[in-house]
């Protein structure tokens, strides 16, 4: 008894169905995770219930507003906070913010000017936080996060 068309297409698109439907389920997963993360790091750093940040990093820019008590902002001298992936397209006011980097290669090249990095690294949030420029803001991180502290 073999299969006909009819039977293959239909088993072909429930496949393809439930494929959709858990990439869906993982990106809002990884989104609310992005902003879960994001949040709890910009609240410490800056110590008020909306936080301001300036946002430079593509990979960030279809996060909701408002969700956390986060605001994502377009004007830099406005802005409590600064998240990039790179700082080479930032001007010299978002220079003297808090700046969090999203890419490992900037954290190592960078670290006098960057407070942390938030960066995935083999499918999983890693978090780094330099405790002299923290220091330089006036940051004190709650002891949970000391593991993080370079």
């Amino acid at each position: 008894m073999g299969w006909n068309r009819v039977q293959v297409l239909k088993i072909f698109i429930i496949a393809f169905s439930l494929v959709l439907l858990a990439t869906k389920i993982n990106s809002e997963t990884l989104t609310d995770l992005k902003l879960r993360l994001l949040s709890s790091i910009a609240h410490i750093i800056c110590s008020q219930r909306e936080v301001k940040i300036y946002l430079a990093d593509k990979s960030f820019i279809q996060l909701p507003q408002n969700k956390y008590n986060l605001r994502f902002i377009k004007n830099c001298s406005k802005a409590n906070l600064v998240l990039t992936s790179t700082l080479s397209n930032l001007n010299s006011t978002c220079l003297k913010k808090p700046i969090f980097v999203t890419d490992y290669g900037e954290y190592i090249h960078h670290k006098n000017l960057i407070i942390g990095a938030l960066f995935w690294q083999k499918g999983r949030p890693v978090l780094l936080f330099i405790k002299k420029n923290l220091e330089r803001f006036h940051v004190k991180l709650p002891p949970t996060y000391s593991s993080y502290t370079e």
